[in-house]
C-alpha cells in the first residue's frame, strides 16, 4: 500500500535525520523568515501530502468541525490555575527575579500572537500528518498518539545528554491531550493553539533550560529562561507533567461528557 509505505518511510527518515543531527550536536529544527520548522513536522508533511490531502487541509482551514470559541482556552487556563493554586497552597511558589525580565519575559507576552503565527504553519503540517497517519474517515486516537511518539520520540533518546523522564512523561501526556483535538474535536486552529500555548504558557511562567524549546516557542536569541515564578528545585520538574496530566483529564472529561464525536 502506497500510503502505508510512505508513512513507514517518513518515520524512518525523521528518526534517521533526527538522531544524526542530535549526534553531531546540530538543531533538529530551523527558522526561516521567523517561521519555525521542526523536521518531525516538515519531513512527514512533504512525504505524505498528495493533492487529495492538500484539499483536506484547505477544508480543515475553511470548515473546522469543532467551532466552540472559548472551551479550549478555558481548559488551558483552568489547568494552569490548578497547578498554580496547588503550588500556592503548599507554599512552594514565589515571584522570581529572572534575567532578561523585560527583554524576554514581558516582551514575550506582547509578542505571543507573533510567536503563534510563526509556529502555525508547522502545526498545520503536523495536524494533517496525524490525520493522514490515523486514516481518513475513521480517525483513530491510538494511531494519532503512536504517530506523535514515532515522529518525535528520537528527541528523548539520550544522545550526548541524559535521559529526562520528566520530559518524556510530559510529552506523552501532552500527546494524549493533543490526540483528542485531532480525533474528537478536529479543529486545526484549536489544535495549534493548545499545542503552542501549553508549552508557551508553562515555560513563560516557570522557565525552561531547553534551548530548542526557547528558540521554537519564543525568541531565537535566547537559550534559557528562568520564569516569572520560582517553584523550588524539588517541584520544578513536576510542573509541566502535572499541567499536562490535568489538561488531559479535563479535556477527556469534556469530550466524554459533551459527546463530541467525529462528524
Amino acid at each position: 500500500d502506497l500510503g502505508y509505505s510512505r508513512i513507514v518511510l517518513a518515520v524512518v527518515l525523521v528518526n534517521a535525520a533526527g538522531i544524526s543531527l542530535r549526534y553531531f550536536g546540530l538543531d533538529t529544527y530551523f527558522i526561516l523568515l521567523g517561521f519555525r520548522f521542526h523536521l518531525s513536522c516538515l519531513i512527514p508533511f512533504i512525504l505524505l501530502m498528495t493533492e487529495e490531502n492538500l484539499l483536506m487541509l484547505w477544508e480543515a482551514l475553511k470548515k473546522p468541525f469543532f467551532r466552540e470559541k472559548i472551551i479550549p482556552l478555558f481548559l488551558l487556563l483552568f489547568s494552569l490555575a490548578i497547578v498554580s493554586a496547588a503550588l500556592y497552597l503548599i507554599k512552594e511558589i514565589k515571584p522570581a527575579d529572572p534575567d532578561y525580565f523585560y527583554e524576554f519575559g514581558l516582551s514575550s507576552i506582547f509578542d505571543y500572537p507573533i510567536y503563534l503565527v510563526w509556529n502555525f504553519p508547522q502545526l498545520c503540517m503536523l495536524f494533517m500528518v496525524l490525520v493522514v497517519v490515523s486514516g481518513t474517515g475513521n480517525i483513530s486516537f491510538i494511531k494519532v498518539f503512536a504517530g506523535l511518539v514515532l515522529f518525535f520520540g528520537f528527541e528523548f533518546i539520550p544522545i550526548n545528554s541524559e535521559f529526562s523522564l520528566y520530559s518524556a512523561v510530559s510529552f506523552s501526556l501532552l500527546s494524549l491531550t493533543v490526540s483528542f483535538f485531532v480525533t474528537r474535536l478536529q479543529n486545526i486552529y484549536w489544535f495549534s493553539f493548545i499545542v503552542f500555548s501549553s508549552v508557551w504558557s508553562t515555560v513563560l511562567l516557570f522557565g525552561s533550560s531547553s534551548e530548542a524549546v526557547i528558540n521554537i516557542f519564543f525568541a531565537r536569541e535566547y537559550d534559557k529562561w528562568e520564569g516569572f515564578f520560582n517553584a523550588g528545585r524539588q517541584y520544578s520538574p513536576f510542573i509541566f507533567p502535572a499541567f499536562s496530566f490535568i489538561l488531559l483529564i479535563i479535556t477527556s472529561l469534556y469530550v466524554v461528557l459533551s459527546g463530541k464525536k467525529i462528524s
